[in-house]
């Protein structure tokens, strides 16, 4: 047995045995209606986890630190475009120049991607 097979064999006998599933058989085996199935569903849960993805990446804030665009999506200041001037990740807020204003400090709750 290779290096590689042996690491494979002790991988698999770490995992407890009901995460271990055996494949028989080969993709040759299964008649074309069952084929295009799988690909179907396996399409589908490719395309289900990029949106997922995608949308937890469009409502993501981007990392505060000094320079960053942000916009304030509620409060006073609503709609405004800012700056990150300093963010305090123990106080969960930052301090903003807003377009309009003078910086102030804000949650970082009312912040958004810009």
């Amino acid at each position: 047995m290779t290096d590689k097979s042996t690491a494979t064999t002790q991988a698999r006998t770490a995992l407890p045995a009901d995460d271990v599933e055996e494949v028989q058989g080969s993709l040759q085996d299964l008649d074309p209606y069952t084929l295009a199935q799988r690909r179907a569903n396996l399409k589908a849960m490719l395309e289900n986890s990029l949106a997922r993805y995608d949308s937890v990446m469009s409502r993501r804030l981007p990392s505060l630190a000094p320079g960053v665009k942000v916009r304030i999506v509620r409060g006073q200041l609503m709609h405004q475009n800012a700056v990150v001037k300093e963010a305090d990740y123990i106080a969960e807020r930052a301090l903003v120049q807003p377009t309009r204003g003078p910086a102030q400090w804000v949650r970082f709750g009312v912040l958004g991607p810009a």
